[in-house]
């Protein structure tokens, strides 16, 4: 969005709006990408130890 309005529009965003706007962008990525992979980190790690203590005596 700022990208377009600067390159069509001739716009210039100032240091805080793109600061707000990264921030949102970090708010979104976190449930979308993190947040899933290190809860199937978590299942892995949960089924090795599973695995783990039904193979050990």
């Amino acid at each position: 969005m700022a990208g377009n309005d600067a390159a069509h529009d001739g716009l210039a965003y100032s240091a805080e709006e793109l600061a707000d706007i990264a921030e949102l962008i970090a708010e979104t990525v976190l449930p979308l990408y993190v947040q899933p992979a290190q809860r199937a980190a978590m299942a892995r790690q949960r089924a090795a130890r599973r695995t783990a203590a039904k193979t050990t005596p």
